[in-house]
Formats: C-alpha cells, sequence, structure tokens
C-alpha cells in the first residue's frame, strides 16, 4: 500500500529503502497479536490492497511492476508467506 500511495502522489514510480527486512522487523508484532486476529488483518489487508490494485492509475502500476513484479502481481508474494505457514503448521 505504502509503495502505492506513494507513487500515486509522487505521479512517479517510488521504491521505499526498506523491502523485505519489513517482514523480519514486524515478526514480533504479529507473534504477540492472536492467531485469528493476525489472520483476519492480514486477509482484511490483502483484500484492501487487490481493491486498490484493481482501480489504480494503469501507467503508475505498470511502473510498479516493470520495477518489482510482486509488488503487483500479490499471488507471488502471499505464496511465499502461505508457503511459511503450511511448513510451521506441519513442523
Amino acid at each position: 500500500m505504502y509503495v502505492l500511495d506513494m507513487t500515486e502522489k509522487d505521479g512517479k514510480l517510488f521504491v521505499p529503502e526498506i523491502d523485505i527486512l519489513v517482514n523480519d522487523l514486524s515478526l514480533p508484532l504479529w507473534a504477540a497479536i492472536p492467531p485469528r486476529a493476525a489472520a483476519r488483518i492480514a486477509i482484511e489487508t490483502a483484500e484492501a490492497l487487490d481493491n486498490r490494485l484493481e482501480t489504480y492509475p494503469g501507467e503508475l502500476l505498470e511502473q510498479i511492476h516493470n520495477h518489482n513484479k510482486r509488488w503487483v502481481i500479490r499471488a507471488l508474494h502471499r505464496g511465499e508467506h502461505l508457503d511459511e505457514a503450511e511448513a510451521a503448521l506441519k513442523g
């Protein structure tokens, strides 16, 4: 959402300095949230992002996609997390 917000505000591709580290830094916060609440937040956020992507300006969306397709094709990113969750449940 942040990349979409800033790209739209600036009218050109915005690339944050932190990407993957955000997940690692926020892990203790997510671990403190009860699992069902965390799942609900994740699903609500994913739905909001999907809705935003559907109505996002095409030219800006293309710039974002050309830089990092995972920021636009959310299944690529979400699939990684689902695989991690499944492995944790099995392990």
